[in-house]
């Protein structure tokens, strides 16, 4: 036949009939891991009687099930991309089966296309099938129809489009390797080396180049560019903040999508012109196409590298020891890889050309980040530019606890109460022993080495008018002994920065509370006695407490962490959960926001023998008695 059309759909049916057996399992599976599930945890909580379960509850309670499910699922589905691929291109790497299959009246083009989406059918029907019963499901429990199909489609596309992505990715090792080992390493070496690269790079960055905090934590585009197997499992990461499966799979950034879509049709492309070139006779050989092998090695290298001298480097605090690791660790999965791909050691002389392009390309970058990076290290905006400033500075005054306020109907994060500056005066103040710190540092340390990882970090992110962010992140001691002069010099700023009124007032939940929050307060005197005003008794009194509290703090004598009493009196505070908003600072946070919100936190406020307005209150109302 000389019709490609024909040849693809003959290669399709054939290979379809092949793939029934792995359809039919992975439905079953599917069904057991899904929907059984999703109808065991449904009917459990139709029969809670302890919990009243209003419409947007009941929607909550089932887009959670189906997110908590879908981790089961994914992995499930994962593991068949890679034994579909393999069971539809193994016989890429045998000689006699590539023999035959090429003597065929088929063109290479309709043969891998056609294998290709009948592996797609074989993954998508039964996605397709156990979702839909899932959504049907939810309509059963009384969700809205328009509810349980959001839900249900939202993580199905995810998942449909993770394993397009994860098949073509497949299908491209397959065509560029000799044999089905070499296939399923490849896979596995990227999917795993890329992230783990991304993040110890980041690492290794972040701790030579002052200013320079390298966080893609967040930024899942990087993290997982070359990485399908691990991209499909970011909406459950990114849900753990969230709190609800929907949101979080919109919350993701657009650009992650576009990439992967575009990336699947190039590989898929990739694929079909390198299948066009592929000699017969690789088969069975080490792989078609080298580049692939020199990339993996590479990372895998790198990696281990960096990693095993960061390792050594945290637990020796030595500069030296990172280097003796790096060296170590790169030179040890560069052989331990090369023998791997070549099953032996014959071609180790040849392969340290390519260790050689490593070693350049780390001096040439372990050189630009301690010579400043081109300027980055003193980059700083003017005060004129600048519209507010957010500063993280962990075991700081003011800055101990972390307060995160969420949606009561959703249980979703909706603001965290963190420092922030925006009085011109105190803008002008920090970049003044900002430009200072950064000045001096460069005079001093220069070109700039490692710094140890018994640090925290002071984070000033810059938010500009023209509504760019520019942020630098510093290691600091927060120990009295004598690191270095940038280290005093570094704790004296950060010290300044944490006692402006600004920054505590809006560091701390205690600004932001009204007294209709207030449902109960326990009081601990530090003498293993404790009080509990289970209804505080008016508003004023509630003011006065929250009043004297503000002020101790602003003092200093609430929550130092500096304090090194052992008997200090403790102040719990149960808020009114969830909480009906007032006007307020609060409200004015979340953006006018009139939904009920709860507030998680510690809600425990240590109180110093000098906080003198929050003792002569309890003293005043017999607290302590």
């Amino acid at each position: 036949s000389n019709r490609s059309l024909k040849e693809f759909k003959e290669t399709y049916l054939w290979s379809m009939k092949k793939s029934r057996g792995i359809l039919a399992l992975l439905a079953l599976l599917m069904f057991i891991a899904f929907p059984m599930i999703l109808m065991i945890g449904m009917t459990t909580a139709q029969n809670n009687t302890e919990v009243v379960f209003t419409a947007a509850k009941w929607i909550s309670a089932y887009t959670r099930y189906i997110t908590v499910i879908c981790l089961i699922v994914t992995p499930l589905t994962l593991i068949f991309v890679t034994v579909i691929a393999v069971s539809q291109f193994s016989y890429l790497h045998q000689k006699r089966s590539v023999d035959l299959f090429h003597a065929l009246p088929v063109g290479r083009v309709p043969m891998l296309l056609g294998r290709y989406c009948a592996g797609l059918t074989t993954l998508f029907v039964p996605i397709l099938f156990n979702f839909a019963v899932a959504s049907i499901i939810g309509f059963c429990y009384g969700i809205e129809a328009q509810y349980s199909f959001t839900s249900v489609a939202i993580q199905m596309l995810w998942l449909m489009l993770m394993t397009v992505a994860a098949l073509t990715f497949s299908v491209f090792m397959a065509v560029c390797t000799g044999t089905t080992f070499d296939m399923v390493i490849s896979i596995l070496g990227i999917n795993v080396a890329y992230p783990l690269l991304i993040l110890v790079s980041s690492t290794f960055a972040s701790q030579l180049l002052p200013g320079l905090n390298m966080n893609f934590s967040q930024n899942y585009t990087v993290l997982t560019a070359l990485s399908p197997f691990v991209a499909a499992f970011i909406p459950f990461i990114n849900s753990r903040d969230s709190g609800n499966g929907s949101q979080s799979m919109n919350t993701i950034y657009s650009g992650f999508l576009v990439w992967w879509i575009v990336l699947t049709l190039i590989l898929l492309a990739g694929a079909v012109l390198l299948y066009r070139k592929r000699k017969s006779e690789c088969a069975e050989s080490n792989f078609a196409f080298p580049i692939p092998k020199v990339v993996i090695r590479f990372m895998i290298t790198a990696v281990a590298g960096l990693g095993f001298g960061l390792i050594l480097q945290a637990t020796t605090t030595n500069l030296s020891s990172f280097f003796i690791g790096l060296v170590a660790g790169s030179l040890a999965a560069h052989i331990v890889v090369e023998a791997v791909y070549s099953r032996g050691f014959q071609q180790i002389r040849r392969s340290f050309v390519h260790y050689g392009i490593f070693a350049a390309a780390f001096l040439v970058l372990y050189g630009v980040l301690a010579t400043g990076c081109f300027g980055y290290d003193t980059r700083l905006p003017s005060a004129d530019q600048v519209e507010s400033i957010s500063i993280s500075a962990p075991g700081q005054y003011s800055n101990a606890t972390n307060y995160t306020i969420y949606d009561d109907e959703t249980n979703r994060a909706i603001a965290q109460i963190s420092p922030v500056l925006k009085d011109k005066a105190n803008i002008g103040k920090v970049l003044d022993l900002h430009k200072a710190l950064v000045t001096d540092n460069r005079k001093t340390s220069f070109p700039y080495s490692m710094y140890s990882f018994d640090y925290s970090r002071l984070t000033l992110t810059y938010h500009l008018k023209n509504g760019r962010v520019m942020e630098r992140s510093y290691p600091y001691n927060q120990s009295d002994n004598k690191v270095s002069k940038f280290q005093d010099s570094l704790n004296e700023m950060t010290g300044q920065v944490a006692q402006m009124k600004e920054y505590c007032e809006t560091a701390s939940i205690l600004f932001y509370l009204e007294p209709e929050y207030l449902e109960a307060v326990n009081i601990y005197t530090g003498k293993n006695q404790s009080k509990e005003l289970a209804v505080m008794p008016d508003t004023n009194t509630k003011r006065e407490l929250l009043e004297a509290l503000k002020q101790d703090y602003l003092n200093g004598r609430i929550d130092n962490p500096n304090s090194k009493e052992e008997n200090s009196m403790s102040i719990i505070i149960d808020y009114k959960n969830p909480i009906t908003l007032k006007d307020g600072k609060l409200k004015n946070l979340l953006g006018g926001f009139n939904g009920k919100v709860y507030i998680g936190g510690n809600n425990g406020f240590q109180v110093s023998s000098g906080a003198e307005n929050t003792k002569e209150l309890v003293e005043k109302y017999g607290w302590d008695k």
